[in-house]
Order: structure tokens, then C-alpha cells, then sequence
């Protein structure tokens, strides 16, 4: 190699390390309105743009474009998405009786779509959800459908409406912040917390299987151990059925439906509920599934009322508003419901369901007792998490060995779930807790999603209250140096901290930097040979195990962690460059029965 080869071929490394080092690769920029023309586009422009077409249609044309994102497997920065939005914005040809202002900004925005990067992408979820609330608030009640430009217009428009704080009764924005955590790292944390909510894809098929394998259960332990309480309340939360059937008979059919919603030459390809195709080709299930749907459905002035208990203050449009997640049915006719997008189904099907057992905890054991639902859910993840692991350890390829209790809870618990490889022993913590929705969705200060961190992972223990994440487990590793655990765990390992979570915590460089510096301040986590911790969601914790389960070390993945390009990286980017070989066949054949099941009981019984 010539001597200008080798310095490409050095040039290139230092690029490609470059990349790898950088905690942002795999996040996509998205635009704004404020990237064209330096400044938002008014309030008052995006509502008169919506009132020119009919808001029904307007629903249909989103929820497409929505579910079509949902369904594609590069996301919102695919080819064909790009050229729904931005190549329709670069094909804009302003008729020429317009006036100069419109003629101005539509060459603007014509040029910027023909010139921008194709790393930029313009639609995503979280932007096709605010317009949706836009379009039940302000969309006529007839008319024409929308273009595909004009849509990718609203999007510019609508994008620089989703970031928003105010203080309220704040004398500075110094004083609603924790000493030592600036107003712009505060606020990147915050909002990457609220992003962590959307354009969540995954493996759908993992993530169907887990959901009713925890629901689907009653639990071992409380007052909804009870059979005949159990029963009741899933008959409650699911409108007379229990939930294996509510699953089979409902969830399952809308989820098979919605993996079709956007895609071009699927029959059914719009995110609708028919009720006279349900009842025409849903034998068995059709008529139940329509009734259920039908009574989960709201009005536009059901939605309109609930989107305007939280706009802005300047009236004009409402802040992060969440009504369509709440209602995913929204009435569109007497026999058609519109589903927002593909992503509202997913949603509705795990924390929806989650939702209604809390509810009718409530309503059936008494007000304030949605607590018992709280603890028996959290048994139950747990016991999720020590199936997985279950099927790792069977595995004749497994890579290192678990240390399991008798039980959830038992008095031989070292951890939920504990895995010692070489010189490390990793303990995985189960943390089953949602974020609250008005921290995670729509708050109005970072300080008040710093704060839910703080207590989260760092509160003092009081009364029932066991204290937050991390002290646990630096409790646990306390016990491992003292011995406490031998000969299961060596008090020299090396110890890894892991944290499983249900639910997204928007964990990322700046939060993992924070969290280090405050284990730092507390002295937690900070023992000799104990690795800095990490958080796992639900599925990251499937993909590890899978991982040791094909002979991969475990030990070495989180080594790689200390020193960057992973250090203080979120652990789904890191498997993505560390992906098994193949997942449980266990988890596919679970699946596989499901489908069975829900095909057998659209056999008519007439």
C-alpha cells in the first residue's frame, strides 16, 4: 500500500471512530419551520390551514402517513417517507395568482426540501399525533382531503410547537433547577424522556408475547390472588371477558390488521375499525369486537373537551395534549372508527391494558387500593424477567450461570435476576414502575422530570417505601463485599448494576453522566470493582439474555462499557452492533399458539 493510500485508509478509521464515538449516530435530526425561515410559523397560520380541509379527512391522511412510519423498517427516515413529505415539499408549484408572501414561502420551503440532507427527516410520530389533536380541534366539518404537500407543510409548522416550558411562578430559571445541573443539559434530559415515548418500533413479536404472558396470569401474592377478585376485576377492565380472551378475541385481530395499516396494496390498509366488514368476514369474534370497540370510541366533542383542559397560554394550541391516547377509537361515522395510527395500537395494547387492570383494581377493591395492582404487577415482571432468564439457562450454549431464588421475593434472593460470567456477576434489578405520564408526556418544567429521576433512583427509604433504584442496589452490593453471598458470589467479583425497566426512562449520555455524578455525590455504587450502572429496558434485558444464551459473553459486553465509543450509552445502540445470532424459539412458538388460538375462535359457531 502506496504511501496516499494509507493515509486514506487512516483518514477513513479516524472517521469511522469518529462516528462510533459519537452518542448521537443513531439519532435522526428533525426539521422545523425555524430551520427555513429562522422562526416559528404563527399559531394562527397552522389553525387557518387545518379549517381549510375536512377534519375526518384529515385524520385518514395522518393516520396513514402515521402507520406507514410505524410499518416501515427504516422509520421515518425510509425513502418512500421521504418522498411523501419532503419530495412532495420539493414539487410544490405555487399557482401564480398568489400573493407575494405565500409565493415567498412556498420557494423557501420548495428549495430548503430539494437541498436538505438526507440524514433530516421531516414526519415522526410524536409531530402526527399533535396534528391529529390539531385537526379534531380545528378541522372543518366537510371537506377535501389534504395533499401530501400540504401535510408535509403542517408538519414544518406543527414541529416547532412540540418543545415547550414554562415556569410558573419561577423568579429565574436557575431557581427550578438541582444545584449543578445547567437549564440546557436539564432540559435536553427532559425532553429526551418525552421522546423516549414515540417511534418505539422494536420486535413487535417479542413485545405481543411478553404482554400477555404477564397479563395473562393472576397474581401469586395480595389481595388479587383471590380467584374470584382476579375474575372480576379482568372482567371489569375488559368488558366481561377475562384477558386471555379479551387478547384473543380483541387485541390480537386489531393487532394483526394494524401490521397492514399504510403499506400501499394492502387490502384494509387505512387505520380504521369497519364495523360492517367486522361483522361480515369477523365470524365468531366480529360481533364482540365491534361492541367492545364501539364502546371504547369517543366523539370529536369528547376529544375537543379533553384536548382543551391543557393548551398553552395563549389559548391557541394545547400542550402535548395526550386525549388520543387515551381514546384511541375515535367516532368517525356511525359503523367507522378511526385508530390513530399503527403506533396507537401497539401502545393500547400493552400500557392500555396495563391502564385498564389499574382501573378496575380501583373501582372493584375501593378507592385508593390501585396500589394492590402496583405491587402484583411488579411480582409479575419479575417473574417475566426469571422466565427469560429461565430460557437462557436451558440453553446448551449458555455462557456463564445464574444465580436464581427459589422465588420472587424469597428469602435466598441475591437479586431478580443474577448472571455470573468469568470474573463478573451482573444483577439485574427489576424495576416495573411507569413514569408518570404528566412527567414523561407533558410536563412543563425539567425540573419536575429531574425531580421523578431523583426520587426514582435516589430516595431515601421510608415507611413501605423501600428507597430508590440505586440504593438497592447498592445495598445488594454491599452484602456481596461482606460476603454475604458466597460461595453463590464471590466477594471480589466484579460487580455489574444493572437496572430493568417496563417502561422507557429516556436513559442517554447526559442522564448517565448525571446519574454517575450524583452516585458520586451520595457515595453510591462507588466500591471498589463495581462497574457504573446501567439501565436495561425490557427488551434490551430479552436481547442480553439471548445473547448469553448463544454463547456470547456477557462479562465482555459490559466491559466494553467503560471506555468509550459505550461508555454512557444507551444499551439498545450498543446491541445493535452486538445482535444475537437468533432470539428464543421458545418466544416464536408462544406467538404461534396465540395466532392459533385467536384464528380458532373466529370459527362461527352458528
Amino acid at each position: 500500500m502506496g504511501g496516499q493510500a494509507r493515509k486514506k485508509a487512516q483518514r477513513r478509521r479516524e472517521r469511522e471512530l469518529a462516528q462510533q464515538n459519537n452518542p448521537l449516530q443513531h439519532s435522526m435530526p428533525y426539521a422545523a419551520a425555524s430551520h427555513i425561515f429562522g422562526r416559528a410559523m404563527p399559531a394562527q397560520f397552522v389553525i387557518d390551514e387545518l379549517a381549510k380541509y375536512g377534519w375526518r379527512e384529515s385524520f385518514f391522511r395522518l393516520g396513514f402517513l402515521g402507520s406507514a412510519i410505524a410499518n416501515d423498517p427504516q422509520g421515518p427516515g425510509s425513502a418512500r417517507i421521504r418522498h411523501l413529505t419532503i419530495g412532495a415539499l420539493a414539487s410544490i408549484s405555487p399557482p401564480p395568482d398568489v400573493d407575494g408572501a405565500t409565493l415567498a414561502t412556498a420557494i423557501a420551503v420548495r428549495d430548503w426540501a430539494r437541498t436538505v440532507p438526507s440524514s433530516v427527516a421531516l414526519a415522526h410520530e410524536e409531530v402526527i399525533s399533535y396534528l391529529q389533536h390539531l385537526v379534531v380541534l380545528y378541522g372543518a366539518p366537510e371537506g377535501p382531503a389534504p395533499t401530501d404537500a400540504a401535510l408535509a407543510l403542517w408538519i414544518l409548522a406543527a414541529a416547532d410547537y412540540l418543545d415547550y416550558w414554562y415556569e410558573s411562578g419561577a423568579k429565574s430559571p436557575s431557581d427550578t433547577l438541582p444545584p449543578g445541573l445547567d437549564r440546557q443539559t436539564a432540559e435536553l434530559i427532559a425532553t429526551q424522556a418525552r421522546l423516549s415515548r414515540f417511534n418505539n418500533s422494536g420486535d413487535i413479536l417479542r413485545a405481543i408475547v411478553r404482554t400477555h404472558a404477564i397479563l395473562k396470569d393472576r397474581p401469586k401474592h395480595g389481595r388479587l390472588s383471590d380467584p374470584a377478585t382476579w375474575k372480576a376485576v379482568q372482567e371489569r377492565a375488559f368488558k366481561g371477558l377475562e384477558f386471555s380472551a379479551h387478547f384473543e378475541c380483541r387485541l390480537m385481530p386489531l393487532y394483526i390488521l394494524s401490521n397492514g395499516w399504510g403499506i400501499p396494496g394492502r387490502q384494509r390498509n387505512i387505520p380504521t375499525v369497519n364495523f360492517d366488514e367486522w361483522k361480515q368476514w369477523g365470524g365468531a369474534v366480529g360481533p364482540g369486537l365491534v361492541e367492545w370497540v364501539s364502546s371504547q370510541a369517543s366523539s370529536r366533542d369528547e376529544l375537543q373537551r379533553a384536548i382543551r383542559r391543557r393548551m398553552r397560554p395563549d389559548g391557541l394550541l394545547p400542550h402535548s395534549p395526550t386525549a388520543l391516547l387515551h381514546s384511541p377509537f375515535v367516532r368517525l361515522s356511525d359503523d367507522v372508527v378511526g385508530v390513530p395510527s399503527a403506533w396507537s395500537m401497539r401502545s393500547h395494547i400493552h400500557t392500555g391494558s396495563w391502564a385498564a387492570v389499574r382501573g378496575a383494581v380501583e373501582s372493584t377493591l375501593g378507592k385508593g387500593k390501585s396500589v394492590e395492582w402496583l405491587y402484583a404487577f411488579g411480582a409479575l415482571f419479575e417473574e417475566w424477567l426469571r422466565h427469560v432468564a429461565g430460557l437462557a439457562k436451558a440453553s446448551p450454549s449458555i455462557r456463564g450461570r445464574f444465580e436464581l431464588s427459589e422465588g420472587v421475593g424469597t428469602s435466598d434472593e441475591i437479586e431478580d435476576v443474577v448472571l455470573v460470567d468469568g470474573p463478573s456477576t451482573i444483577l439485574f434489578s427489576a424495576k416495573s414502575r411507569l413514569m408518570k405520564e404528566s412527567v414523561a408526556r407533558h410536563a412543563t418544567s425539567p425540573r419536575a422530570v429531574i425531580d421523578w429521576y431523583e426520587e426514582f433512583l435516589f430516595a431515601d427509604r421510608a415507611g413501605d417505601q423501600r428507597g430508590g433504584a440505586v440504593r438497592l442496589l447498592d445495598a445488594h452490593v454491599m452484602k456481596a463485599r461482606a460476603g454475604e453471598y458466597e460461595p453463590s458470589v464471590s466477594r471480589d467479583a466484579l460487580l455489574v448494576p444493572v437496572i430493568v425497566t417496563f417502561d422507557p426512562l429516556g436513559e442517554e449520555f447526559l442522564l448517565y453522566n448525571w446519574i454517575q455524578k450524583r452516585c458520586v455525590e451520595l457515595g453510591l455504587l462507588q466500591q471498589e470493582g463495581v462497574s457504573d450502572l446501567a439501565i436495561a429496558s425490557v427488551s434490551d434485558f430479552e436481547r442480553l439474555m439471548a445473547l448469553a444464551a448463544n454463547g456470547e459473553s456477557l462479562h465482555d459486553f459490559f466491559r466494553a462499557r467503560r471506555t468509550p465509543p459505550w461508555k454512557g450509552r444507551r444499551l439498545d445502540h450498543q446491541l445493535l452492533h452486538a445482535a444475537p445470532k437468533q432470539s428464543f424459539v421458545e418466544l416464536s412458538e408462544y406467538f404461534e399458539a396465540l395466532a392459533d388460538r385467536m384464528k380458532s375462535r373466529f370459527v362461527s359457531t352458528s
